[in-house]
């Protein structure tokens, strides 16, 4: 699993500097743990998923991104939207994951 977070790390594009084209979005974890990253607004979902997998304090393999309010999952069908597309701009996103998947 170490080698997996070092990969998706690396896949991850630098964070951008705060400007009109960037947002914060807050991840929770399963765990109640927190995590910001500011991106671009015309980042691809996929490199949110590249930041939730590169956690250290995430323990599943298998995961996928959610709102709360109102409840919308983004799942693999969504990976290449863009951050603004997806309306996620300033968002909160949850992390659902399969407990028999630790």
């Amino acid at each position: 699993m170490a080698e997996r977070r070092i990969w998706k790390a690396e896949a991850l594009p630098e964070e951008p500097q705060p400007s009109p084209h960037t947002t914060q979005i807050l991840v929770r974890l399963p765990n109640g743990d927190r995590q910001k990253r500011r991106f671009a607004l015309d980042d691809k979902i996929q490199a949110i998923y590249d930041f939730v997998a590169s956690l250290e304090s995430l323990e599943y393999h298998k995961f996928s991104l959610a709102t709360t309010f109102p409840k919308k999952v983004y799942g693999e069908d969504t990976l290449s939207l863009t951050i603004k597309e997806a309306g996620l701009e300033g968002g909160m996103i949850i992390i659902q994951c399969d407990d028999e998947d630790r």
